[in-house]
């Protein structure tokens, strides 16, 4: 809904557009923004939207459960177990984060990030 916005405060704000030009722009900018929000308040209403977790049943299947699983490079899951009985992340797990860590602060880091 924000691109209907900004297209809106384009069209009014633009001084070589005369004002009947204006009217017809921001119309059909109008009736796009309401096919929009019609087809969302449609979906609402659906049973697929219905079915979708909520976040608690998000947050419940990320909350940890004592095991650790590690995605390999192509993709399947590899069960590295618990590393040591007070359930704390073993060598394993720390190793992967310093690794992704490594990785992002060399590659994808954003600009002027120090």
């Amino acid at each position: 809904m924000g691109e209907f916005l900004a297209q809106l405060k384009e069209v009014a704000n633009n001084p070589n557009i005369p004002e009947g030009e204006k009217l017809a722009q921001i119309e059909k900018i109008h009736a796009k923004a309401k096919l929009v929000q019609k087809v969302q308040n449609k979906f609402v209403k659906s049973s697929v939207y219905a079915a979708l977790p909520t976040e608690e049943e998000e947050r419940e299947k990320e909350e940890w459960d004592g095991n650790y699983v590690k995605k390999s490079d192509t993709g399947q899951e590899e069960d590295i177990g618990q590393d040591n009985p007070d359930n704390t992340p073993g060598e394993a797990l720390y190793q992967d984060v310093v690794d992704a860590a490594k990785e992002y602060m060399m590659n994808n880091r954003p600009t002027g990030a120090g």
